[in-house]
Parts: structure tokens; sequence; C-alpha cells
């Protein structure tokens, strides 16, 4: 018996689809074969066919393939210092403007604003109560 650890990653899943279906099992087949083995942790239908589909397509590799994109690794030093220098420089720049300038998103530009400067944007009536409160 395997034990109760059940939790596979999706190259583990995927060998085990690849083995099947090279033994000559159905989608269906496999699809039972590992519900009644994995239960709940059990991949669905639909992706056993897909994996299935593309093995008989001559297909090898079981990881996942590249994708096109931005880079993950968008919060470089040089990209955090450049957002610093940009809102030094100008304190009324839009993260629109930083993200289109420096080709990182959107999203990305508000976390390192955020997150490395605790920088956040005031309205003109949170600044008033924010330095009335300083006052007292």
């Amino acid at each position: 018996m395997l034990g109760e650890d059940r939790n596979f990653s999706k190259t583990e899943y995927r060998l085990v689809i690849k083995y099947l279906s090279l033994k000559g099992l159905s989608e269906k087949e496999i699809y039972d074969d590992m519900s009644i083995t994995l239960e709940d942790q059990c991949p669905s239908y639909s992706t056993i066919k897909n994996w299935v589909t593309d093995f008989e397509r001559s297909r090898k590799d079981v990881t996942d393939e590249k994708r096109p994109g931005r880079l993950i690794s968008a919060s470089t030093q040089e990209n955090i210092d450049a957002v610093h220098d940009m809102i030094l420089k100008n304190r009324r720049i839009g993260l629109k403007r930083i993200s289109e300038t420096l080709n990182i998103s959107y999203r990305r530009g508000f976390h390192i604003a955020d997150n490395e400067f605790k920088m956040r944007k005031l309205f003109a009536n949170e600044y008033q109560n924010v330095s009335m409160r300083e006052s007292e």
C-alpha cells in the first residue's frame, strides 16, 4: 500500500497517466483507476484526456512548456531603484506611466511602490485629516 501520502505533484500525475496510456488503457480506464486510488486528489477527466491525447501525439516531456510573457522577476533591484528615482523626481507621477516606462506590469509597479517603499497616494481630504492629526 502507498500509505496515506497521496499528494502528488503535476509531474507525478502526468507520469502515471503516461505510463497507463502506454499500457494501452483508455482515458476512462485511467480516470477510473486513478480516482479509486487517489480519491479526491485525482485530476479531472478532461485533464487526463488532454494528457493522453498529447502522449498519443508523441509528446515525451511531462513538464510544463515555457510560456511567453513578461519575466516573473520584474522586482529586480534595478527596477526598484528606477521606480524610487522616478517617484522622487516627480511625486505626482502615476503608476501607469511608471509601468509603461519600465516595461513592467501595473500590478508589479504598485507592488514595488507599496511594499518596498510603503508609498501610498493620499487624496486632498485624507491629507488634511492626516496633517490635522499630526498637528494635535
